[in-house]
């Protein structure tokens, strides 16, 4: 069952998130036709939340616990966020991937992660 899609800023490509009773992903396909070109295997949890930075390059996914930051291109985890939030309601995330937003009905708040920092900023 796909659960929710978004087209690459720059055409030719799109993501689709997938939550089964066995699989757990993100496919990006070619816009042209149709093909998967990644299948990105979330490492727990249905993906909830599916979102692309503006430029493209990073996708993120998240649900209950954790985020995770994709390399789009290469379809390689980035980078994994797992404090402070278990119910990941609404994730942004920045032009190049290094900071990383997240809306939680847990804590009530949102919540800015950047590369620099590795905890949340109060």
């Amino acid at each position: 069952q796909h659960r929710a899609a978004r087209v690459f800023p720059c055409g030719g490509r799109f993501v689709t998130g997938v939550a089964g009773l066995q699989r757990h992903l993100a496919i990006v396909w070619n816009a042209t036709n149709a093909a998967p070109l990644h299948e990105l295997k979330q490492p727990s949890g249905r993906i909830g939340v599916l979102e692309l930075s503006p430029c493209g390059a990073k996708l993120l996914t998240a649900d209950v616990g954790a985020i995770f930051v994709w390399d789009a291109a290469t379809g390689l985890v980035e980078r994994e966020i797992r404090e402070q939030i278990r119910l990941t309601l609404g994730a942004a995330i920045s032009w190049g991937g290094a900071r990383v937003a997240a809306g939680s009905l847990d804590v009530r708040r949102v919540l800015v992660w950047d590369d620099r920092r590795r905890r949340p900023h109060p």
